[in-house]
C-alpha cells in the first residue's frame, strides 16, 4: 500500500471519528419513569413495607442504569440493605461514585445534608450505589443508583 493510501484513510479514519463526537456532543440519556413493581424487579429485592415518595426512573444504552429516591423507617432499610446483598459496611460522608450528579433528575440530591451513610458494591453482576440520609422521627432518604455492566 503506497504512503499515499495510508495517509487518505488515516485521514478519513479521523474525520470519521470527529464528526461521530461532534453528533455525540451534548446527548442526555432519555430517563423514563418506572413502577415500584419494575425497581423490585431490577434491583432484585422488594422496597421496605413502609416506603413512600418513590421516585424512580432508568436509561438503557450499552447498558441499564436506574436511579431510584424514597423515605422509609430506619430500621427496615438497615434490613432491606441486607436483603439487597451488601456484605460491606456503610461509610459516614464518603461519597460511593467520583461523579454523580445526574443535573436532570430534580429529586435526586444525596449530597444536600451534613450527614450520611454510603455503600458501594458489585452485587450479581450489578454495581449499587447507595447514600442513606437520616432524617427527623427515625426515618431515612434512599438515594441508590444501579445499574448493569
Amino acid at each position: 500500500m503506497a504512503i499515499r493510501e495510508v495517509i487518505l484513510k488515516v485521514f478519513l479514519l479521523g474525520l470519521g471519528l470527529a464528526l461521530l463526537l461532534t453528533a455525540c456532543d451534548g446527548w442526555q440519556p432519555s430517563l423514563t419513569p418506572i413502577s415500584q413493581t419494575e425497581v423490585e424487579a431490577f434491583i432484585g429485592a422488594p422496597l421496605p413495607t413502609d416506603a413512600r415518595d418513590l421516585q424512580a426512573t432508568t436509561t438503557t444504552g450499552i447498558d441499564t442504569l436506574m436511579v431510584l429516591r424514597f423515605d422509609a423507617p430506619a430500621d427496615q432499610v438497615d434490613a432491606w440493605v441486607n436483603a439487597l446483598g451488601f456484605t460491606v459496611e456503610g461509610r459516614l460522608n464518603v461519597p460511593p461514585w467520583a461523579t454523580s450528579s445526574h443535573d436532570e433528575i430534580t429529586w435526586w440530591q444525596p449530597y444536600e445534608t451534613e450527614s450520611y451513610v454510603s455503600y458501594s458494591e458489585l452485587i450479581n453482576g450489578r454495581s449499587y450505589k447507595l447514600v442513606i440520609v437520616p432524617q427527623a422521627a427515625d426515618r431515612v432518604v434512599v438515594y441508590l443508583e444501579v445499574f448493569t455492566l
